[in-house]
């Protein structure tokens, strides 16, 4: 996103497509070469065109990483139908997924294991809060743990 800033006026381009204007008070709605679509007054539109909150909402997520073990706590390899099986149950609450190729290698309680991670993305981390948690709670169910580790916007949580 491009934020310019000339004495009263702003322009944010939010998209390839979608630029939205602030000139003094008045706010725009603007196509890439710059014919007004929309315009409003000081007060703000009661809500945006439905393409324009499409648009915004496409641009902006917050990737959730959810680190989870290869083996289990006895010491048995996971299969990969196991793994397939917690990413079934990640569709099932609406979270499309990503995996790493490639185990990572981590400390847990001074015992070093290999980890597979798992990224999905939301639009928010506050609406999304109960599908981050169930994705959590469901990895700690499936993988029989005591706690998971998930990061988003830098920040990182042992959850239990």
């Amino acid at each position: 996103m491009r934020l310019e800033v000339c004495d009263v006026k702003i322009h944010c381009d939010v998209s390839p497509h979608v630029r939205i204007s602030i000139v003094e008070r008045d706010i725009y709605l603007l196509t890439p070469s710059d014919h007004v679509v929309e315009g409003w007054g000081h007060e703000l539109p009661p809500k945006l065109p439905t393409a324009v909150t499409q648009e915004i909402q496409n641009m902006v997520a917050v990737n959730v990483i959810l680190v989870v073990p290869l083996t289990s706590n006895d010491g048995e390899t996971f299969s990969e139908e196991h793994h397939h099986g917690f990413g079934r149950l990640l569709t099932d609450i609406g979270l499309d997924y990503s995996i790493t190729t490639s185990p990572i290698m981590g400390t847990w309680q001074g015992v070093t294991e290999s980890s597979r991670v798992y990224v999905f993305a939301v639009d928010s981390v506050l609406r999304s809060a109960g599908k981050i948690l169930a994705a959590a709670e469901i990895a700690k169910s499936h993988y029989q743990q005591i706690a998971i580790f998930v990061t988003y916007l830098g920040v990182s949580e042992i959850l239990s």
